[in-house]
């Protein structure tokens, strides 16, 4: 099913006893644009904490009732290394809430996803300890919200902003980039499959689709409001030319 992340934000999040909290933000790999971890706002709880939880970790959603419940424990979470939002995720950080919940690391060897980038050689003088080293890896975690209002480019102009993502909560990777075409198309909200995001540029806050400004226009326009049945999952496959994802 096709998911808006904007949709999932401030779900609640249960443990096998008792509420955590609720869902922050996403942290998505830039490589594969999958979903690696939920930011999960822990409130008074444990006084405003924030922890990070892989989709693994999380059982199917009750839409209904807007909750997501995880296979963890409350004192498993109180007991997990903190979280500092404002500082980036380093791979040392990874590796010790990995650890902490006996999880599988998507960065091991033969898990799919990003991989570890090497370090270059230092020179002796200026020698490095091995966490040291692991800290100035990029792992290609974005936060989804920091990325919402980015400037679309197209190949022949610029033609809206990222207002949200689509995403598909069987394997919680993004499928769409949802497009504010603003004063261009009088507001409109438009649909595009992330496949066709060719570079961000961070520093300028700049997505570049391999686009022209016309597909845009004809492209399936987005209700967040209403949830994507089969009938416009149908549209938007065709109209992106990708497999249907029951197929």
């Amino acid at each position: 099913m096709l998911r808006s992340i904007k949709e999932i934000v401030d779900y609640k999040i249960k443990a096998r006893d008792g509420l955590i909290g609720r869902i922050e933000d996403f942290l998505v790999s830039d490589k594969d644009w999958s979903i690696k971890y939920a930011v999960v706002n822990t409130g008074t709880w444990l006084n405003d904490r924030r922890v990070l939880i892989i989709p693994a970790a999380m059982e199917e959603p009750i839409w209904l009732r807007q909750n997501i419940p995880v296979t963890l424990s409350k004192e498993e979470v109180e007991n997990a290394p903190p979280y500092n939002e404002h500082e980036p995720v380093s791979r040392v950080y990874e590796r010790r809430l990995h650890s902490h919940y006996a999880w599988t690391p998507y960065f091991a060897a033969g898990v799919p996803g990003p991989s570890v980038v090497p370090v270059a050689p230092m020179p002796t003088e200026n020698f490095i300890d091995e966490d040291t080293a692991e800290e100035l890896k990029d792992n290609h975690l974005r936060s989804s919200s920091e990325l919402l209002g980015y400037k679309i480019k197209t190949e022949d102009g610029e033609i809206g902003s990222i207002s949200d993502f689509v995403i598909d909560d069987g394997d919680w990777t993004i499928c769409y980039i949802v497009v504010d075409t603003g004063k261009w198309f009088s507001g409109k909200e438009v649909l595009i499959s992330i496949s066709r995001l060719k570079s961000v540029e961070w520093a300028t806050q700049e997505a570049s689709l391999g686009l022209k400004t016309e597909t845009i226009r004809n492209a399936p326009e987005f209700d967040p409001d209403t949830p994507i049945n089969k009938k416009e999952e149908i549209l938007l496959y065709d109209f992106h030319g990708r497999p249907h994802i029951w197929e």
